[in-house]
Order: C-alpha cells, then structure tokens, then sequence
C-alpha cells in the first residue's frame, strides 16, 4: 500500500516550511510515510495533504487558494492544523 503525504508549501511565510511542519513529516519518514512538499495547486496529486496554520492570514490564503485551486471537487484529504 502507498503512503503518499504532502505538506503545502504556504507562501504568506516567505517561502518557509514550518519547524512543526517538518517535524511531523520527520516522524512520519519514520514510520514508512513518503512525504513530499507540495503547493496548492500540485496537492491533487497526493491521498493526503496537511496545511499548517499558524495565524489568521493562513486562513484568508487557505480560502483563497482552496478557490482558486477548485478544492470543492477534490478526491483527497486534507488535515488542516
């Protein structure tokens, strides 16, 4: 069975992945998960995707891409945190 994860590369951040991002997708190497980065646009491609929100304006981007993306139709999961 695949285990295919992608956290999204949030761009309100300067271009940053979180520290907890990567501690998680860390822990989840570990435990026999692929984890990838990926962008909003680029998140069909994956089971899952994780988004880390870490303040209110990851909220308005989240809304706005999640639009702009066309996320109503998707076929993945998406954990937001």
């Amino acid at each position: 069975m695949e285990k295919e994860i992608a956290i999204v590369h949030v761009k309100t951040r300067n271009e940053a992945i979180t520290i907890g991002a990567l501690c998680i997708k860390k822990e989840l190497e570990l435990n026999g998960y692929n984890v990838s980065i990926c962008t909003y646009a680029e998140a069909h491609k994956y089971k899952l995707v994780l988004v880390s929100m870490t303040s209110t304006w990851d909220i308005f981007d989240f809304y706005a891409q999640m639009k702009k993306n066309n996320w109503q139709n998707r076929k993945f999961k998406v954990l937001l945190g």
